[in-house]
């Protein structure tokens, strides 16, 4: 009678403990919008709202987040009538997708505020990074100013709040154009 109720309460403890690995299932598309914490998914012409969470939901590729256009494979449990994203892969990237990106980048200056800059990639991307006071500038006392290139060493961490990725800028040099040699 004991190791029943043992063996009661062990099931329901477990129950308690692993809700996403009882009733997991899958879905495959296009992600056609994004929200805050959300993302409408198109599979073969049914739309569908997925909900993010900031501590349950993991990523593959670690430091990309669902954008529209891309085509991704989710797993999800559904909780309280929602769909929620255990796990989010990305299948193929879409048009503004940054899900790759290495550190160092070479970025042209689109704008400098107090918390960093935001620069464009050569693929046409605008990505901003953050800077503290641990970020060393080089040259050293040097303004950023529209249009000119710079060499971004950073860090892609995991947002404190929210649900994205922040770059946290380690360095920002100015990039130095090295003259073309002259043909004779």
């Amino acid at each position: 009678m004991r190791s029943v109720r043992l063996g009661i309460f062990a099931a329901l403890l477990l129950a308690l403990v692993l809700p996403g690995t009882a009733g997991a299932d899958q879905a495959a598309g296009q992600v056609q919008a994004c929200a805050r914490g959300t993302f409408t998914l198109d599979q073969d012409g049914t739309l569908r709202l997925f909900h993010l969470s900031a501590r349950q939901t993991m990523y593959e590729p670690v430091t990309w987040r669902p954008t529209v256009g891309d085509k991704v494979d989710v797993t999800f449990v559904v909780n309280k009538g929602q769909l929620e994203v255990t796990q989010a892969k990305l299948v193929e990237a879409g048009p503004s997708t940054i899900a790759d990106l290495a550190s160092p980048a070479v970025v042209t200056i689109v704008e400098k505020g107090k918390s960093g800059i935001i620069g464009q990639l050569e693929s046409g991307q605008a990505v901003k990074f953050s800077s503290s006071r641990r970020t060393q500038w080089e040259p050293a006392g040097w303004l950023p100013m529209t249009g000119e290139k710079a060499v971004v060493e950073f860090q892609a961490v995991r947002e404190r709040f929210g649900f994205g990725v922040l770059y946290d800028a380690t360095r920002i040099a100015k990039k130095t154009e090295v003259p073309a040699a002259e043909a004779p």
